[in-house]
């Protein structure tokens, strides 16, 4: 497979094509928060809490790292004020949420159930 070379939060990065910008944060020791994911699930990128900004100013913008694939050049900041703001923003969202639909903060339980059951992929 072919390498490509990125730069997340001033660190150049080689890695294998076909990860996306969470994975190879993580491989990295990058910490990008989560709330949706899960290693064993299909990504799906509903919770936006793992955006990043890509691109250099002034032509930047917010994507969610769980599903953006990784390429080639590509800039990549984890903590820039624009991040760290929306972030925020999703943050008390979720939590207003989890108060009105007290089933989400279940999840976990929902996900611990379908692994006893091998009803999730290994």
């Amino acid at each position: 497979m072919k390498k490509i070379t990125l730069n997340i939060d001033d660190k150049e990065i080689i890695v294998e094509e076909g990860m996306t910008i969470l994975q190879v944060a993580r491989g990295a020791g990058i910490d990008i928060p989560t709330l949706c994911y899960h290693e064993k699930l299909e990504p799906y990128g509903v919770c936006r809490l793992c955006l990043v900004e890509i691109g250099t100013p002034p032509k930047t913008r917010l994507v969610v790292s769980c599903v953006y694939p990784a390429a080639d050049g590509l800039v990549v900041k984890t903590k820039s004020e624009r991040v760290i703001q929306t972030r925020k923003m999703l943050s008390v969202q979720a939590i207003l949420l989890a108060i009105k639909f007290p089933i989400i903060l279940s999840f976990n339980f929902w996900l611990n159930l379908a692994n006893e059951r091998s009803i999730m992929p290994q």
